[in-house]
């Protein structure tokens, strides 16, 4: 059984490099350091950076085993992972130890081989972001994250072949459906059932931390819903107060200078 880790581990003899994608997808982060005044960066250990620089070097008689357990994340760092793990020489296998959900399921896609205990399940839907602008900019948005979604499909498509026709690939990732091992397997997404049943444990608190999908457990596939209700209900948070600001007893007048540029700020669209 192996043991849980963050990041990547090399065994003693050097031949497999091993993964663990058991956090959210993200790149590599600045955090700005009021010590320093300067801005620190902050490495993920789940973005195509650190893969590329921990699968460099491996040739044919390495092998990578990748470990997932994650909701997903950066559609941008997965794809990066997918087609970084495509072009290194060494096999590739894939165990999902829990849930492969959105951007994690994209990453199994890269690797040789994609196994998964009978009681896990991946999770597909259309990529997405959050965008503001004007009617044209919105527009435009829309047509890019299109072509970013393309993207993703062409990763599944790539495995899966045949197995999963382009209509049922669109329909699974309109719907946003959680799939069994089973599922995955006659999809074309995995190729076999592990022999051993992954815990479930660190998945469905996940989950259970995420309240939209906590509230839809119906979609999630039985063995990780039973594990879901299982868990205590967290209490709602309490409402935050609302707080009123005392007022000025009398108006602050403004200067001619003032009142122009507030005018100017009504005007702008």
């Amino acid at each position: 059984e192996k043991q849980m880790a963050k990041g990547a581990q090399k065994s003693a003899d050097g031949r497999t490099v091993t993964f663990w994608v058991i956090d959210d997808i993200q790149p590599d982060t600045m955090v700005y350091n009021w010590q320093t005044g300067k801005y620190d960066r902050v490495e993920s250990t789940t973005s195509q950076r650190y893969f590329n620089e921990h699968l460099e070097g491996l040739t044919a008689e390495n092998t990578v085993e990748v470990y997932i357990n994650s909701y997903g994340g950066s559609v941008k760092e997965a794809l990066g992972i997918v087609n970084a793990l495509r072009r290194c020489p060494a096999r590739v296998v894939a165990y999902v130890d829990g849930f492969a959900a959105s951007a994690a399921s994209v990453i199994t896609q890269g690797a040789d081989e994609v196994l998964m205990p009978r009681n896990t399940c991946m999770m597909l839907h259309n990529a997405r972001w959050w965008v503001e602008g004007n009617p044209k900019e919105l527009r435009k948005s829309a047509d890019d994250l299109e072509v970013i979604n393309q993207s993703i499909i062409n990763s599944y498509a790539a495995r899966a072949g045949d197995k999963l026709p382009a209509a049922v690939l669109q329909q699974i990732l309109d719907e946003e459906t959680w799939l069994t091992a089973e599922d995955c397997v006659r999809y074309g997404l995995a190729d076999g059932i592990a022999d051993y049943d992954a815990d479930l444990d660190k998945a469905a608190q996940d989950l259970a931390d995420n309240p939209e999908v906590a509230e839809n457990a119906e979609k999630l596939p039985d063995t990780l819903a039973a594990r879901l209700r299982a868990l205590p209900r967290k209490p709602p948070a309490p409402a935050a107060k609302e707080i009123h600001e005392p007022q000025a007893k009398e108006p602050v007048k403004k200067s001619a200078r003032e009142k122009l540029a507030n005018a100017i700020k009504i005007l702008e669209v």
